[in-house]
């Protein structure tokens, strides 16, 4: 679920503001996107389970029959957020422009209040042409350990995370940039187009926060290698 006003704003509280980002006269808040560099804390570089789902349209399916011929983004999406609607035309244009590079794009809405029909109908109207995934229990969000409504995860052909975080940072919690400054999402897809290691390969994702309990360790950072855990995806 969606947080309330009051939660949603203790949360944006804990968050250190930059010198640029304070609060503004009104005293309103404000809340950006930041690069995370212990970004194996985050889950990069682990195994995604293959977990079940059941789409917006009442079909299930499993994470690996989502990808492409190279990369699944899948994408955190809630009707009301205000910062999610925002991000709505980047993603579509996202999902056009890398779709025809074999990327495919999925969404997923952990919000309860938002109805199978509000989704689709969401959708439609962004042009988002990707699955509606549906979680109103948060079992998948809290699997991945989603925190916010514009979250992405980048997950490559070996099911390996590879990125995750925000679209970039031209939208937030109480502000918005003429344009962006980091594409992370469009750099991210191309270094794994190419082979190559995200130069950010996660970032927090500023929007409404997302209420799902405690997440599960299934991202969680081995102790040490395994063969599945990591060596043979290395090898692929």
């Amino acid at each position: 679920m969606v947080l309330t006003l009051p939660a949603l704003l203790v949360g944006l509280l804990a968050m250190p503001l930059s010198p640029q980002e304070s609060e503004t006269p009104a005293g309103s808040f404000k809340s950006a996107s930041r690069p995370i560099f212990d970004y194996r804390a985050e889950g990069v570089g682990d195994l995604v389970p293959d977990f079940g789902f059941v789409d917006a349209l009442g079909a299930s399916g499993k994470l690996s029959e989502l990808f492409g011929d190279s990369a699944l983004v899948l994408a955190v999406r809630d009707v009301g957020c205000p910062v999610s609607k925002r991000y709505a035309p980047r993603l579509a244009g996202l999902e056009r422009l890398y779709g025809d590079l074999g990327v495919s794009f999925a969404y997923i809405d952990c919000s309860p209040q938002d109805s199978p029909t509000d989704i689709l109908a969401s959708a439609e109207k962004q042009g988002l042409q990707g699955r509606q995934l549906v979680d109103p229990e948060g079992e998948i969000g809290r699997l991945l350990g989603l925190r916010t409504t514009t979250e992405v995860l980048v997950i490559d052909g070996a099911r390996t995370l590879r990125y995750r975080g925000a679209v970039d940072d031209q939208y937030g919690i109480g502000f918005t940039r003429d344009a962006a400054e980091n594409d992370w999402l469009a750099a991210a897809l191309e270094a794994v187009l190419t082979s190559g290691q995200p130069a950010v390969s996660a970032t927090s994702a500023a929007g409404c926060l997302l209420d799902l309990g405690s997440p599960h360790d299934a991202l969680a950072v081995p102790e040490a290698p395994t063969w599945h855990g990591a060596i043979s995806r290395v090898l692929q």
